[in-house]
């Protein structure tokens, strides 16, 4: 059974850092894991402003990672990543979680990103 989504509340509970920002590149990358294999993307972000954070520099350019289930057996049940994959050139709001050593930002799961309309 996949996670439910997160609410608005508990998105920004969660989140180190709340962006609006654009995707200008993508890259996936096909990982086997132990029940099969794992999508896992790594996206640069133009960021427009932040929303919320805890007061860190908000870097012109960010690098985000996410992953969405990829090839599971039949009957598999379990988190699945990311809802829906983020869309390239569009304004979205971006939940992340926690920056790792290497300067890389991981999206909150399920749904970490909304349309900004």
């Amino acid at each position: 059974m996949a996670e439910p989504p997160l609410s608005n509340d508990e998105l920004r509970m969660y989140a180190g850092k709340v962006i609006i920002g654009k995707v200008t590149s993508v890259s996936r990358e096909e990982v086997e894991v132990e029940n099969g294999t794992n999508r896992v993307y790594t996206v640069q972000v133009d960021t427009i402003r932040e929303e919320g954070g805890f007061g860190l520099d908000l870097d012109p350019t960010m690098t985000i990672t996410y992953w969405q289930a990829g090839d599971r057996p039949n009957g598999w049940t379990g988190s699945i990543g990311q809802f829906s994959p983020l869309p390239v050139d569009k304004e979205i709001r971006l939940y992340l979680g926690k920056k790792r050593e290497d300067g890389v930002w991981n999206l909150l799961e399920p749904n970490g990103w909304q349309a900004v309309e």
